[in-house]
C-alpha cells in the first residue's frame, strides 16, 4: 500500500488533559491509498516480517509441579512497540516463553531485523509474561520492563542507539512473584511514572496480591501498596490479567480498573487526589465472570472514554454445549446483594457522564468473542469509528466438559495432569468487528480478509510501514509472532505524537479529542493495554473522506 503523507507544521501549543501537560510535537496527515492497492488485512510470512522466533512451551514442569500456574495463570507472552533507535520507525520487543526475549529493529517498513545481541538483552530461561515499553526515567528514550513468573522482573534502560542496561535491582523493580503486567501512570501528578504491578497464580489457590510502587526519582521505586489504599493481604489474592488507568469519575485524577479472573470480581480504585485511593468496585454496573483483557476507547464518538473487558463466552451453540460455560446467565455464588454483579460474558461499558456507565455488550454485538485474551479498540478502516479486535484460543480445552469428566475418573495427580496434556489444543479464530457508525458492531473477518485460527495472546498496534493506518502484531502459542499489515486503504487519517512535560515524556495518560462535525472522538495514551501488550504511542484519528478536523 502507498499513501501520500503531508507533515503539518509543528503546533507550538500546549494542552492540559486529564492531568497531563504535553506538547504536540508532530501531526501527520495521510490520504487514502489509490484504488489499485490490494484491500484487506494481509499477514506477512515469518520470513517476510523477520519475526521468525517461535515461543515454544516445552518446560516439563508445566505438566507437573507448575501445572496450575501454567494452565490458569499468565499463560501468554507479551509484546511491545517503541522507537528504540530513534530513527522514526516503530521497533518491537517480543516476549519468548522459555528462551531469550527478542528485540527487533524496523528496517524502513520493509521487515524487522533481530538485534537482540547488539541490544544487550540478557539470556533467560524463565517464563516471560508481560512486556511494557515506556520512558521510565524521563530521558526521552523508550525503556523496556519485562515481567516473569517466579523470577525477578527486569528493567532495560535505553542508553541510546537501541543499547540497553538492565537496572531493575538498582531501582527496586526486580520483584520476584507471579508478575503478569506492569502498568505505569502519573497518579499523583508529580511529573513521573508510578507503577501498578499486577500478579496472577503462583502457588496459592487464591492467587497473589498486586503491588503499587511510587516513583521516587533517583532513589528508585518504593512499595506503598498498603499506605496508598490498594487492597492487600488475603483479600487481595487475585488472578489478574489486565489493568486500565482510567479517569472513571472524570475528576481529573487517574483511577485504576483491575480485571481479575476466577473468584475475585474486578476491582475499581478511585483516586482521592491526595496520594491515596479508595475501593469502589460496587459502583461498576457489571463485570465479566472471569475477566481477561481490557481496553479503552470511544465507540460512539461522544468524546468520552468507554471500557471493554472480555471473558470466555462462546460464539456458537456447539461450543456452548461442549463447554462448562453458560453464556450470559451464570453469576458468581456470592451473598445476595454483593456488588459488582459478575456475568459470564464480555462487558462494554458506555460512558454517559462522570461515574455513569451502562453495559451495552449485547446490544452492540460484542458480548461473546470466545476465549479472548487481548481485546483492542482501534479504527482499522480509517472511517472515524473505532473497530474491535480480539486474540483468542487456549493451550488446551480446559472448559471441555467431557475432558473434565475424564480427568475426574483418574485417581492420581499425575494421571489427571496427563489427561489435559494429551488433549487437543483449543484453536480459535481471532476476530475483528467493524464499528457501524456508533450503532453497534458487525463481524468483519470476511470483509477484511482476516483469517487466523490458533492460540494468540499479547497484542500491539503500530504503524509498521508508516503509511497512515494501524497494523496488528501478536504473540502465539508454539509459533512465531504474527504481523498483519493493514492494506484496507479506505480513508484519510491524522496521527498525532505528544511529548509530555517533566519526566512523563510520552504523555502517558493524555486524552486527545478530535472534533469533526457534531462528533468528538476521544483516545487515551496508556503505557500498555489489552493483554500483555504495548502500542506505538500515538493518537490515530481516521477521517474517512474528510480533509479537515
Amino acid at each position: 500500500m502507498f499513501r501520500l503523507s503531508l507533515r503539518i507544521a509543528l503546533i507550538l501549543s500546549f494542552i492540559f488533559v486529564k492531568g497531563v501537560l504535553a506538547e504536540v510535537v508532530s501531526s501527520t496527515r495521510f490520504s487514502a491509498s489509490s484504488a489499485g492497492d490490494v484491500r484487506g488485512l494481509n499477514r506477512l510470512s515469518s520470513d517476510a516480517s523477520g519475526l521468525n522466533t517461535p515461543s515454544l512451551y516445552r518446560d516439563p514442569r508445566a505438566w507437573a509441579e507448575r501445572l496450575e500456574p501454567a494452565t490458569i495463570g499468565t499463560v501468554g507472552t507479551g509484546i511491545g512497540v517503541g522507537d528504540f533507535n530513534g530513527d522514526g520507525w516503530p521497533d518491537l520487543f517480543v516476549g519468548i516463553r522459555e528462551e531469550k526475549n527478542r528485540l527487533y529493529l524496523n528496517d524502513g517498513g520493509k521487515r524487522f531485523v533481530d538485534k537482540t545481541e547488539e541490544a544487550g538483552i540478557l539470556e533467560s530461561l524463565d517464563w516471560t509474561t508481560g512486556v511494557t515499553v515506556a520512558d521510565i526515567n524521563g530521558d526521552r528514550l523508550p525503556d523496556i520492563y519485562v515481567c516473569f513468573f517466579d523470577a525477578p522482573n527486569r528493567l532495560y534502560l535505553n542508553r541510546g542507539d537501541a543499547v540497553f542496561e538492565e537496572v531493575a535491582g538498582k531501582l527496586g523493580l526486580n520483584i520476584k512473584d507471579s508478575s503478569s503486567g506492569a502498568f505505569f501512570a502519573d497518579y499523583d501528578k508529580d511529573g513521573d511514572l508510578d507503577l501498578y504491578l499486577q500478579t496472577n497464580y503462583k502457588n496459592q489457590g487464591s492467587g497473589e496480591p498486586d503491588y503499587f510502587l511510587r516513583n521516587d526519582g533517583d532513589d528508585g521505586f518504593t512499595d506503598i501498596t498498603a499506605m496508598v489504599g490498594i487492597i492487600h493481604g488475603p483479600d487481595a489474592a487475585t488472578f489478574g490479567h489486565s489493568v486500565l488507568w482510567v479517569d472513571y469519575d472524570e475528576d481529573g485524577w487517574e483511577d485504576i480498573y483491575v480485571a481479575n479472573d476466577f473468584r475475585a470480581p474486578d476491582f475499581l480504585y478511585l483516586n482521592n487526589g491526595d496520594g491515596t485511593f479508595r475501593a469502589a468496585s460496587e459502583i461498576l454496573p457489571i463485570v465479566p465472570y472471569s475477566s481477561m483483557g481490557s481496553d479503552l476507547g470511544d465507540v460512539n464518538n461522544d468524546g468520552r472514554i468507554d471500557i471493554l473487558t472480555t471473558d470466555m463466552a462462546t460464539t456458537s451453540y456447539r461450543k456452548h454445549v461442549e463447554s462448562m460455560l453458560t453464556n450470559g446467565t451464570k453469576t458468581r455464588d456470592l451473598p445476595e446483594g454483593s456488588l459488582p454483579r459478575q456475568v459470564m460474558k464480555n462487558a462494554l461499558l458506555l460512558n454517559r457522564g462522570p461515574g455513569d456507565y451502562v453495559d451495552v455488550a449485547y446490544a452492540w454485538n460484542l458480548a461473546a468473542t470466545d476465549w479472548t485474551w487481548a481485546p483492542r479498540l482501534v479504527d482499522l478502516d480509517n472511517d472515524g469509528w473505532q473497530d474491535a479486535f480480539f486474540s483468542n484460543g487456549m493451550i488446551r480445552q480446559f472448559h471441555n466438559a467431557d475432558l473434565a469428566l475424564a480427568q475426574d475418573r483418574q485417581t492420581s495427580i499425575e494421571a489427571k495432569n496427563t489427561v489435559f496434556e494429551r488433549s487437543p489444543i483449543l484453536k480459535e479464530r481471532n476476530l475483528v468487528f467493524r464499528n457501524q457508525a456508533g450503532r453497534g458492531f458487525e463481524a468483519a473477518n470476511a470483509l477484511w480478509s482476516f483469517e487466523h485460527e490458533g492460540v494468540s495472546f499479547g497484542t500491539a498496534l503500530l504503524d509498521f510501514d508508516c503509511d497512515g493506518d494501524l497494523d496488528i502484531v501478536y504473540t502465539n502459542y508454539n509459533a512465531a509472532p504474527a504481523l498483519w499489515r493493514n492494506d484496507l486503504g479506505t480513508g484519510n487519517a491524522v496521527q498525532v505524537k505528544l511529548v509530555g512535560k517533566g519526566k512523563n515524556t510520552e504523555a502517558i495518560g493524555a486524552v486527545g479529542v478530535a472534533h469533526f462535525g457534531d462528533q468528538a472522538l476521544a483516545q487515551k495514551i496508556l503505557s500498555n493495554r489489552g493483554y500483555l501488550g504495548t502500542d506505538e504511542k500515538l493518537l490515530h484519528f481516521g477521517l474517512e473522506d474528510r480533509d479537515e478536523m
